[in-house]
C-alpha cells in the first residue's frame, strides 16, 4: 500500500492509496475525513479496480 496524496483543509481531508496485488487485485482508494473532536473519522470511500491487475504501475 502506498500514500500517494494527502490534502487537508482545516476539519476536512482527502487522502488518496493505491494498493497492488491485493486478493491479487490493484486498487485506487479515495477517502474523505473529519476531524471530530480531535480525531480523524472517514466519511467515505471510494475505489476503482484496475481492469489489468497482472501489471503493476508505478506513478
Amino acid at each position: 500500500m502506498r500514500i500517494l496524496s494527502i490534502d487537508v483543509a482545516g476539519s476536512i481531508a482527502s487522502v488518496r492509496l493505491e494498493l497492488e496485488h491485493w486478493t491479487g487485485t490493484n486498487y485506487t482508494d479515495l477517502f474523505t475525513l473529519l476531524k471530530v473532536d480531535g480525531h480523524w473519522k472517514i466519511m467515505n470511500k471510494g475505489f476503482h479496480v484496475h481492469a489489468d491487475s497482472t501489471k503493476t504501475h508505478t506513478a
